[in-house]
């Protein structure tokens, strides 16, 4: 017997308060019954008489056990989006996170740490012959809004780095195409880095983004502080010229979102730049790997028992 069969007749029966179902399932289970009580040594007789009985006590339990129709469905809604979900989250986050990356006469590694199953930090890397690009961003809201945020952001920095790594090319493009989307509040911050082997310097770039570039030289940390306005908020244009710093070999450059320093602990004080600044400097002898490895466990060990408020995301370059 077909007892799927039997049981979607039963829920589909309840819901419309219909017995019948009810009646199809009892009999439908009536010959298992029988051969149930026969092997128990009941003669044929007795295990005929007995059946109806105890089909329908069955019968009866698998009603309690059963929900409506309805129910059923939106459960089965609800694994269905649960699948979609979790393929949504691996897609999300090997997209907008690049965590081992070659770069010459620099050691980088970045990471991406989402405050709910997908956010709106990206960190990405573009390594060109002659240049290389860090991509730090953050979409304007939380969860899912924000990864929609930074998924067109991120499409429109993946075809801009394919041809070009103009600083200033980039950010005029992203803010264009943020403004004609306008859904507010669909803006973006976007600090950038361009690295030149050659001349050993960087181009800073902030759009937005709340936290300066922070460095290292010889244990000591400082910001560099570039200054502009989110991409793709009606507000005046926000495009400023790239901030130039030359390096020297043991210089590390940090990019991090506001989740590192915005992270409560547990008398509801926050991580600070203070205390980042003072992690980077003592880490800073640390290949860059193991320099954000202590960052996360200085983090989290103020942190405590307190979940993450926001997405946390870095990149480090240290240079050789």
């Amino acid at each position: 017997m077909n007892f799927d069969r039997y049981l979607e007749g039963l829920v589909a029966r309840r819901n419309s308060g219909n017995a019948s179902g009810f009646q199809e399932f009892a009999e439908g289970i009536g010959p298992v019954c029988r051969a149930f009580l026969s092997g128990f040594g009941y003669s044929r007789r007795a295990a005929t008489e007995r059946t109806p009985i105890m089909a329908m006590n069955i019968a009866l339990e698998a009603r309690q056990a059963v929900p409506p129709y309805s129910d059923w469905l939106e459960l089965k809604l609800i694994e269905e989006l649960r699948d979609e979900l979790r393929c949504a989250v691996e897609l999300h986050n090997k997209l907008v996170n690049t965590t081992v990356v070659s770069v010459p006469g620099l050691d980088v590694f970045s990471m991406v740490r989402p405050c709910h199953r997908v956010g709106g930090d990206l960190a990405r890397v573009y390594v060109s012959k002659a240049q290389t690009l860090f991509a730090l961003g953050d979409g304007s809201g939380d969860g899912l809004y924000a990864s929609l945020i930074s998924g067109v952001s991120l499409g429109l920095l993946e075809s801009r780095a394919r041809f070009s790594l103009d600083v200033m090319e980039i950010v005029v493009s992203l803010d264009d195409i943020l403004r004609d989307l306008n859904v507010a509040p669909a803006y973006f911050t976007l600090m950038l880095a361009l690295w030149d082997p050659c001349k050993r310097t960087f181009q800073f770039s902030n759009n937005g983004h709340p936290n300066a570039p922070l460095c290292s030289r010889n244990g000591a940390a400082f910001s560099i502080w570039v200054s502009g306005n989110w991409l793709g908020f009606p507000l005046p244009r926000p495009h400023s010229a790239p901030v130039p710093w030359e390096v020297e070999s043991g210089d590390v450059v940090l990019l991090y979102s506001d989740g590192l320093t915005g992270q409560e602990g547990p008398r509801g004080s926050t991580f600070g730049a203070e205390r980042l600044s003072s992690a980077l400097g003592r880490l800073s002898h640390l290949p860059a790997r193991e320099i954000a490895a202590g960052l996360w466990d200085e983090i989290d060990s103020f942190a405590g028992r307190r979940p993450r408020s926001d997405d946390q995301s870095l990149i480090l370059a240290k240079v050789l």
